[in-house]
């Protein structure tokens, strides 16, 4: 039964909200003058790219930012947050407002138990220790962790990503609020567990009344899952609508390009994506007139002149901030290739297959558990990636995906099985022998951040690659192929004096692909290399990595939980569940008649967005003389 005395509470609203951040180089104006309302018991989304605002407005809630400084008005069913005392914003932090944070690494103490964490979270209930225990159990066991009882004790070191994200989720929700804060709570998350954590945090807010604010650059998932969406671009709200007023209508030009970089699940690999050229701009100075309007193709001298404001475009659910919007519905189709044919490829139009460049015969991989015993992490795995191919690689967070690409890597030792690459047997290798291999095979990281050395330039990062394998000794040579390097994946010269942290995350990501392409790989694996992107990044990067095959001749073994980029890219793809592979074939059969259960559950599970505008809208496809390149600062 539902708690209406409880739906009453729990309204959340922004009234002219500023947030400033004072820096060496001067204040950074992150937040705009944002206006809107969080309703008891409402569901709301805000999606924009990295660096809109979107988390900055999320985290003052909970003033959880002590360097920035914030105007405006922020109020919880009428008290002003803002203006409350440290010590009466504790009562509202964890029990009336609780947090999920988009790192959990950063989120859990690594010297604690997870249980120990969760618990913690509804302490200000008064639940007797064994009762809570046993909540906590079950909030675990809700959001999918297997075996909670007996992992209560474990370390958040001892989970994968996305299970310990799945406990940052348990212990904001054991506190009981009126009102949970997500961001980007799915990033680490396949879409069946997506799906199971929507629907959960869905039931709880018509049970308790609980409002919802959901940041995240999946928009998709956030028009599944909130009944109302804010667009942020800049700082500033740029359109407000329905959840299906969002996808059937949407009247900004910014709001049209998100939806048209997003690739959709479809028998064929569907039109070449459209990214949204450009950059934002600088937060560090005012902006007289429309912050799109550099990366606008329907630009008019007044959109530099004059800031638009919201203005209803149609039903009280609908505004938007723009002087020429949109309001005819999805805009025309056009640009790209024919949307009813996949590019030809070695093998897969053509009259003679290729010859297999990767082969996997029953692959067995284990790992050694703290009891002595054996998990076995991908299970008499078997198959074959053609010369020349895009082999896509899905599955649920601990399926084996990852472990499985490292062991044909020859970075994980299997327990059984063979690997062959060409012909050339992998298994049994000793490590000076490996090392000439590894030459032929290379590995992108889902996190760039991570795997490139922050204190070195990203041109020594890549030319690093060359110095330890001995391919260019000459210095001069040398600066001059990590240049070509560079211009291959789309980064101007400035990018390589900066270091890793200078860049933004799609930048980094390109850096990280242009050090795999130094050594001139014939297989290059990508693990979830755009799972953390902005969707006009991530088509960015899609579109490169599409390129860069068709340049070089590329075999790819791509490694995702987003079904959309994998019907886009790849010609074949395998489906793993617990180790064991569970379905193999052609994209076009998997992905559009899929035979097994769990493969027809992960597609049930991902978001949608076919009504959404269609990637060929002029205003976000402009002329190459519009293209903005990315600045440095």
């Amino acid at each position: 039964m539902t708690d209406t005395s409880r739906q009453r509470r729990g309204h959340l609203r922004f009234d002219d909200f500023h947030a400033h951040f004072d820096t060496p180089t001067g204040p950074v104006h992150a937040v705009r003058g944002v206006s809107f309302d969080v309703r008891p018991g409402e569901r709301f989304g805000i999606v924009g790219e990295s660096g809109s605002g979107k988390s900055v407005t999320a985290h003052a809630v909970l003033r959880l930012m002590p360097a920035a400084r914030l105007s405006g008005r922020i109020a919880l069913d009428d008290v002003d947050l803002l203006g409350l005392r440290e010590k009466d914003l504790r009562t509202v932090r964890g029990r009336r407002v609780a947090m999920v944070f988009q790192d959990p690494m950063t989120a859990l103490n690594p010297l604690r138990t997870i249980g120990s964490q969760v618990v913690e979270a509804a302490r200000h209930r008064g639940l007797p220790p064994a009762a809570a225990r046993a909540e906590a159990v079950d909030r675990l066991t809700e959001l999918g962790i297997p075996r909670a009882e007996s992992r209560f004790d474990d370390y958040p070191h001892q989970f994968s990503g996305g299970m310990r994200q799945r406990v940052v989720i348990a212990a904001a929700l054991m506190g009981e609020p009126d009102v949970l804060i997500a961001d980007e709570p799915t990033t680490a998350l396949d879409v069946r567990l997506q799906a199971r954590l929507l629907d959960l945090l869905g039931r709880l807010s018509e049970e308790r009344g609980m409002s919802i604010l959901l940041i995240s650059h999946d928009l998709g998932l956030v028009a599944d899952f909130a009944q109302r969406v804010a667009v942020m671009y800049a700082g500033a709200l740029r359109e407000t609508a329905s959840a299906q007023q969002f996808l059937r209508a949407p009247a900004h030009p910014y709001t049209r390009g998100l939806l048209g970089s997003i690739p959709h699940i479809r028998a064929t690999g569907g039109p070449r994506l459209q990214s949204i050229p450009g950059s934002p701009p600088s937060l560090r100075a005012a902006i007289p007139g429309c912050a799109f309007e550099p990366r606008c193709a329907s630009r008019s001298d007044v959109c530099g002149a004059t800031a638009p404001v919201l203005v209803a475009v149609g039903g009280t659910e609908h505004a938007v901030a723009c002087h020429h919007p949109h309001t005819t519905g999805p805009g025309n189709k056009g640009g790209g290739r024919e949307p009813g044919r996949r590019d030809p490829r070695p093998g897969v139009s053509g009259t003679k297959a290729p010859p297999d460049l990767l082969v996997v015969e029953d692959l067995v991989v284990e790992h050694l558990q703290r009891d002595g015993g054996v998990m076995r992490a991908v299970d008499r795995l078997s198959l074959r990636i053609p010369r020349g191919s895009c082999f896509g690689l899905v599955g649920e967070s601990g399926s084996g995906k990852t472990t499985a690409a490292r062991a044909m890597l020859g970075l994980v030792p299997p327990a059984a099985g063979r690997i062959f690459l060409d012909g050339q047997s992998i298994t049994g290798r000793s490590r000076r022998e490996l090392k000439t291999l590894r030459k032929r095979m290379q590995l992108v990281y889902q996190d760039p951040q991570s795997s490139l050395d922050g204190l070195m330039t990203c041109g020594d990062v890549v030319a690093e690659a060359l110095v330890v394998h001995g391919m260019v000794p000459d210095r001069a040579a040398r600066r001059n192929r990590v240049r070509e390097l560079f211009g291959q994946v789309g980064l101007p010269d400035e990018a390589l004096r900066a270091r890793p942290g200078e860049l933004s995350g799609g930048q980094m990501q390109r850096v990280a692909i242009a050090r795999a392409l130094a050594l001139e790989p014939e297989l290059l694996v990508c693990d979830e290399v755009v799972s953390a992107l902005d969707v006009s990044v991530q088509a960015t990067i899609l579109n490169l990595l599409k390129d860069l095959q068709e340049q070089f001749a590329l075999t790819m073994l791509f490694i995702s939980h987003d079904l959309g980029v994998v019907s886009y890219l790849c010609d074949q793809v395998a489906v793993m569940y617990r180790g064991e592979l569970v379905e193999h074939g052609p994209t076009s059969d998997v992905l559009v008649a899929p035979t097994n259960p769990y493969t027809k559950e992960l597609l049930e599970a991902s978001p949608r967005t076919e009504s959404a505008t269609d990637r060929g809208d002029p205003t976000v496809n402009p002329r190459p003389d519009q293209v903005v390149e990315p600045t440095w600062e």
